[in-house]
C-alpha cells in the first residue's frame, strides 16, 4: 500500500498531496454538512491539510529508509 503511494508521489510530485487535500475538503463537507458551504471551509481545510501532511510524511519516511 505504502509503496503504491510512493510510486504515485514520484510520478506526480507535489500535485498528489494537493489533490488529496482538496478532495478531503469536499468529502468532509459532504459527510458533515451535506453540502459545500464557505462557513465550513476553514475546518475542512484544516482536516484536509492534516490528512495530506500525514500521508506526505509517510512518503518521506519511506523514501529515506
Amino acid at each position: 500500500m505504502i509503496s503504491r503511494f510512493n510510486s504515485i508521489f514520484k510520478r506526480k510530485g507535489i500535485v498528489m498531496p494537493l489533490t488529496i487535500i482538496f478532495s478531503a475538503i469536499f468529502v468532509s463537507d459532504l459527510i458533515f454538512y451535506g453540502e459545500f458551504n464557505l462557513s465550513a471551509f476553514g475546518g475542512a481545510l484544516y482536516f484536509g491539510a492534516t490528512l495530506g501532511s500525514i500521508i506526505y510524511d509517510q512518503k518521506v519516511q519511506v523514501s529515506n529508509e
